[in-house]
């Protein structure tokens, strides 16, 4: 079997700074926990735990944001392969069918 297929087009899904550094990002988001904790010292009617759920929900927009790049780099790396040989695939003409089973 001699099935062809064109590389998979990269897919942007969040919209911010795709291509943004991690470290950038880091960065950036630093900047926005310390505007958090600024803005908690001037807050009185915030508590400890008001803190921490700010800090949690900025720290886990990092970590999705990791998560992101390194599946998007996966995938960008992985090409596709022919669901019975297990060989790689390649476009040759445009006018190939393709079934994609989701289930």
């Amino acid at each position: 079997m001699n099935a062809t297929c064109s590389p998979i087009a990269t897919c942007v899904s969040h919209p911010s700074e795709p291509s943004e550094p991690l470290a950038a990002t880091a960065a950036r988001l630093a900047d926005v926990l310390e505007q958090d904790v600024r803005d908690f010292l001037l807050a009185s009617d915030q508590n400890l735990g008001d803190i921490e759920v700010q800090l949690e929900q900025q720290s886990r927009e990092l970590l999705r944001v990791a998560a992101q790049k390194a599946a998007q780099k996966k995938a960008d790396v992985t090409p596709p392969v022919c669901p019975v040989c297990q060989q790689a695939l390649s476009r040759l003409t445009g006018d190939h069918h393709r079934v994609i089973s989701s289930g």
